[in-house]
């Protein structure tokens, strides 16, 4: 756009895709913009963040813009209208240009549905067939253990689609979160890249268990084999001792802290909002292992 860089104000956050994706806002820029069509013109000053994306366009107007123009935009047609001193000012679109984006949009889809191949030995690349290449990360078991790794695509992460609820079950939804966010156990969150479900499971006594749809989630976690101690040998541990004492674990999973860069992963969806958990729940995969 010819817009000199001495111009941009730099800036320390991001914004979101509506796939989901984290995008690094490499500044922001306020210019006037002029909507014309002579002689019925406006011309408004707009801030735009600027963002290294992938696009068919070289920028976007959102709704503040539109807001402030007082513009009236019939998409159907290509136009926007909009009060002026002079009359109703109007912009139209080029159909032609419309045309080739779509078209531009359309052929970048269908290449990363293509199959191809990629020379080279980067361990970071894996090369699928009949989709895009996706980079690995190496995630650590534990932390310091560096040697000990497992390998997970940067872009598996899954939202789930909010499921509705008749408005009994809603209602012992809504409990468990208050008591939940009472005992500190969960805590509000915005933009997580995990997303899963509450599943409603009834117990024998006719109460509700509120439990979570990790599914996804789990697929992406490597398994721990440490295998569960097994109860006659708990038992035979204790011959020949004179006393045995017993430790509360009511809620022992609960009395776990969840390792802090994990906590967003083990994000839900609910009526009252998204939320996190700060202490380790069932449903994960290595959760027995664990306690």
């Amino acid at each position: 756009m010819d817009i000199s860089r001495d111009r941009m104000e730099p800036v320390d956050w991001s914004i979101y895709r509506f796939s989901g994706g984290e995008v690094k806002v490499r500044g922001k820029i306020k210019p006037p913009v002029t909507f014309e069509n002579h002689p019925t013109q406006r011309t408004i000053m707009q801030t735009f963040v600027i963002v290294h994306i992938p696009s068919t366009y070289n920028g976007i107007i959102g709704r503040p813009a539109l807001n402030e123009l007082g513009a009236v935009v019939p998409t159907a047609h290509l136009k926007i209208k909009f009060p002026t001193k002079l009359g109703v000012g109007e912009v139209i679109g080029d159909q032609e240009k419309a045309r080739e984006c779509y078209a531009a949009l359309l052929k970048k889809k269908k290449a990363a549905k293509e199959t191809f191949s990629i020379g080279g030995t980067d361990p970071r690349v894996e090369v699928k067939q009949g989709g895009p290449v996706e980079e690995l990360m190496k995630i650590p078991l534990f932390p310091g253990a560096d040697e000990q790794t497992v390998q997970i695509g940067s872009l598996q992460s899954v939202k789930q689609k909010k499921r509705n609820f008749a408005t009994e079950r809603q209602k012992h939804i809504k409990e468990e979160v208050d008591k939940l966010l009472d005992t500190k156990f969960i805590r509000e969150i915005r933009y997580p890249e995990w997303l899963a479900n509450v599943v409603m499971v009834k117990k024998s006594n006719g109460k509700w268990r509120i439990c979570i749809d990790f599914t996804d989630l789990n697929k992406a976690c490597s398994k721990d084999c440490y295998p569960l101690p097994r109860t006659d040998h708990l038992i035979d541990a204790t011959t020949g001792h004179e006393m045995l004492s017993f430790m509360d674990a009511f809620s022992g999973y609960n009395q776990i802290q969840m390792y802090g860069p994990d906590i967003p992963k083990t994000s839900i969806v609910t009526d009252r909002g998204l939320f996190c958990y700060k202490v380790m729940l069932f449903g994960l995969k290595n959760v027995g292992a664990t306690y």
